[in-house]
Order: structure tokens, then sequence, then C-alpha cells
């Protein structure tokens, strides 16, 4: 979760809850009486609403922290005591504090004046702590109590709490929760580069497991992107809601028709990066690569002739413009440009922290160039990551260890893969496709496609796309290998028992 996100929100719910302090605070002055000197209670309240004007969130903490579990805190108003409490459990969270902001706003939570807010703050700090089942229940308390507020959550953070949801003890009734709670709520993601649609693709899956073919066919028909669709499509679980013969499931009809909204949304706000980056990835997908080269090489002039105010966004999409930009030139088979534009989109922060993602990526092009000396450094100082992005370090780390010839050193990552599984089991399934163990691979994919939660995106990975302009010379050789296996008894027995492998005239969106 994205801080900057969050100061915006804490913004929100500090000044709504200093502005309940300090309308509350003292009762009005009798000029007859003598004024008596303010009480050290009410000087640290002072302090917190100066700190709370002054965005000095280090300063609200403190300020408050020593009058919790206070006899003077207890003998406040109601209105005010939970007024405190809401304040300063969101400078805690602002200030990296989130197990005392969830003790805090959980005894606010029980109060009678706890609204929406109150337990978004307590979603958001369950979250920070990795407590999915907390997060997952403050969530529903939000969505009864303000559905307005849980319908405007933003993408990173109904991300990260999916997340945390799917690695509770029944994943499928906590994502059946979960996925339930924002369908109803008619939940529409604030990024133009991602949809909701996986969600509901996921529900959809979970209510046909349950029997409930009426219900998951309402869910299926909210989704409208390529991805799902082809998902959907895959996995013989979905035959009794698509309808293999109606446009609204034919793929590339979806790409068209993602590529013009994608596009009205680029016209509409020239002044954005994220909406024109997802209409020259959709026009990728739709193999129109000269159109979507020229897009990006006119952003990349203009951010030349105006620096980081060429866009309002470039802050956070720029790592992504040189993502995307290093792609369409390794398309094109220019590999030098590509790897120094990549090698320079490296060094953008992503989201103001160490930009792990185009690290790893990097090192990724040159596994698959076959220059492993070069991955290896690419990745060298790697910073911190989450279970996925651990997983693709150890892939780039173990592939480059294996084209060099270091057994040991790619038996020990294949090792500590297993150790992590489900978490981006694709990256194991690879890293063995790269050491030559196919039956190692083989074993792999066909556990993917025995886990219901694995087996819809491991269907979706199988499919076959049109090839690449230019395809490096080791991705050539893991594709031969990859065939190999999939042409295996036991693999296409697998296969066919619980989804297909169809062609489509589309290119793959993320390779």
């Amino acid at each position: 979760m994205r801080p900057i996100m969050l100061l915006m929100l804490a913004a929100v719910a500090v000044s709504s809850a200093s502005a309940t302090v300090a309308a509350s605070s003292r009762p009005p002055m009798n000029p007859a009486v003598p004024r008596k000197a303010p009480s050290n209670f009410e000087e640290a309240i002072d302090r917190a609403d100066q700190a709370v004007r002054a965005k000095d969130w280090p300063g609200v903490y403190q300020a408050l922290r020593p009058l919790l579990n206070t006899d003077e805190l207890a003998a406040q108003t109601g209105e005010r005591r939970h007024a405190i409490l809401l304040m300063f459990a969101t400078a805690a969270l602002v200030t990296n504090h989130a197990d005392e902001a969830l003790a805090q706003i959980k005894i606010a939570s029980t109060m009678p004046q706890a609204e929406g807010h109150t337990w978004f703050i307590r979603m958001y700090a369950a979250a920070v702590l990795d407590d999915g089942a907390e997060a997952l229940a403050s969530l529903a308390r939000l969505a009864d109590l303000s559905p307005d507020e849980a319908r405007a959550l933003p993408h990173d953070m109904v991300l990260g709490i999916h997340e945390l949801v799917s690695r509770m003890d029944k994943p499928s009734e906590a994502l059946a929760q979960f996925d339930g709670i924002l369908f109803r709520l008619g939940w529409q993601s604030d990024s133009a580069l991602s949809e909701p649609d996986f969600l509901w693709t996921e529900y959809a899956g979970i209510l046909l497991d349950r029997g409930d073919v009426a219900g998951a066919r309402t869910v299926v028909a909210r989704v409208s992107s390529p991805e799902q669709i082809i998902e959907m499509r895959a996995d013989r679980r979905f035959d009794p809601v698509v309808r293999r013969g109606d446009p609204a499931f034919d793929p590339r009809r979806a790409a068209l028709a993602q590529l013009a909204k994608l596009t009205q949304a680029a016209k509409a706000s020239p002044d954005k990066l994220e909406p024109l980056l997802g209409q020259v990835g959709e026009m990728r997908r739709l193999g129109q690569f000269d159109a979507a080269q020229a897009l990006i090489e006119a952003a990349i002039a203009r951010v030349k002739a105006k620096g980081d105010k060429a866009y309002a966004d470039f802050e956070d999409q720029s790592n992504w413009l040189y993502d995307i930009q290093a792609r369409l030139l390794m398309d094109a088979g220019r590999v030098d440009e590509a790897l120094a534009i990549q090698a320079r989109g490296a060094q953008v922060q992503e989201n103001g922290d160490d930009n792990t993602s185009q690290v790893l990526n990097l090192g990724d092009q040159y596994v698959s160039l076959g220059r492993p000396k070069e991955a290896l450094a690419a990745i060298a100082k790697v910073g911190g990551m989450s279970g996925y992005g651990q997983m693709v370090r150890l892939y780039v780390e173990g592939c480059a260890q294996a084209q060099l010839g270091n057994t040991a050193k790619v038996q020990a990552n294949i090792a500590e893969m297993r150790k992590l599984w489900p978490v981006n089991a694709d990256a194991l399934q690879d890293l063995l496709v790269c050491s030559g163990d196919l039956d190692g691979a083989a074993q792999v994919l066909i556990r993917r496609l025995a886990d219901p939660q694995e087996r819809t995106d491991t269907l979706a990975d199988l499919q076959d796309f049109h090839d690449r302009g230019f395809t490096p010379p080791f991705a050539k050789v893991m594709g031969e290998r990859l065939e190999t296996i999939l042409a295996r008894p036991d693999v296409q027995a697998a296969i066919a028992e619980v989804g297909r492998i169809e062609t489509y005239d589309l290119w793959p969106r993320d390779t």
C-alpha cells in the first residue's frame, strides 16, 4: 500500500477527528471566574491539534500517546474520547506503529460513535499487520456502515487485502466473502490499468464449485477483460456459464473493446500516463506494434521536453513507461536499446521505494538472452520484496546459475522455492525447466492443475498465442522444453481433465 495514499487518507481522518476534539474540548469561559491554567491533558490536546494543522504526524502521535489509558481520557465525553482514539490511531499508522493503531482503534470501534471511517482505519491497520481475518471482518463492517467509502477503496488496498485473505486457513470461504462484498458493492478499480474482473472470475469459480450456477452466471456477466475471458474458456469448471459462440466470450473482441475504452480514457486525460500505458499495452496485445511504439516515443519526447512535469502521474508511472518502451524495443529485436531502457527504468523508484519490479524484469531479460553474469549483476542489490517477488528473484538467480553450470546453487534455490509454495508456483516450474529437470517441471505443472486455486491461472499460461517478432535465444529454448513437457501423456491427461488449450489471434500481454 502506497505511503502517499495513506497520508492522504490519514489527513481526512485526522482533520475530522481534530475538529471534533477542538469543538468539544472545553466548556465556555465565564469572564467572572478566574481562568485556570490548562491541565496537562488539555495541553497535550492543543499540541496534537497544532501538529495536525502542520501535518506533523509524529507530533500527533507523541502528543496523544501519553493520554491513552488515563483517567482523564476515560472522563471525556464519548464523542471526544472516540475522536481522540481515531486521531491517535491514524497518526500511529502514518508513523509505522500499526500495532498500537489497531489496539486503540479496536476500542474506538466498540463505541456508539464508530462510523465507517473507524472501521476503515481498523481494516487498514490489520492489513499492515498481515492480519487477513481482522481485515476481512473490518471490511464487512465498513461495507455495512459506509458502502460509499467501501466502494471507493483504492486498487492497491484491495489487492493487498485480497492477498492476505487468500492465505487464510480456509481460503475458499474467505475469498467468497471478500469477493462477494466487493461484487455487491459494485466496486470499481481506481486504476486505468487494472480491472476488478479477476475478482469476479474468482468469485464465479467458487460459486460454481458450490453448485450455484445461477449466481455464477450473474457474476460472469460483469466480466469483460480479455485475460479473464481466456481464463474462463480454458477452465472446464466455467463451461456451464461460458457460451463459446457468444461474442461476449470472444477474447479478441474484448481486447478491441478494451483498447477503445483505454484510448478514450487517454484522450480524456492527456496529462496522465496511466491510461496511455494501458492503451499501448492493449495495442501490443493486438499486434499493433508500430502504432504502440509511436505513442511511446511521443510520450518519451514529451518527458524529455518537460521533465517530471510532463504528466501529472509521472512519479508513479515513469518506471512502467520505460518498461513498456523496453518491451516494444525487444519485440522489434533492438536488444541493446531495450536493455539500456530497462536499466534506466530499474533506477526509477516504484511508489517511493526501490524499484524491485524493474530490477527483476531486467534480470529476467538477461536470463532470456542467455547472459547469466549480467543477470546476476542486475539483481545483486535488489531490495525488499513480497513472497511473489522472492520467487522471481530465486528463479532469475537460479536460472542464471544453471546457465553457468552451478548445480548446487540451482538445487538450493529450488529447495527454497518449494518452501514458499504455492506463492508464484509458476516461477518454480520455470526454474525446473531452465535447469533441464523436465520430469520435475511436469510434476509441478500437474500439481498446479490439480489445485483449484492454481488451476485457472495455470491453464491461462498454457494457451497458444502468436509468437513475437523476436524471441530471445534462451526464451526459445525454454519454449521448446515446455512443448516437450506438454506432449507427455500424463500432462495431456491432467490438462484434459480440467481444461483445454486454445489458439488465439492475440499476442501475450505480459511477456
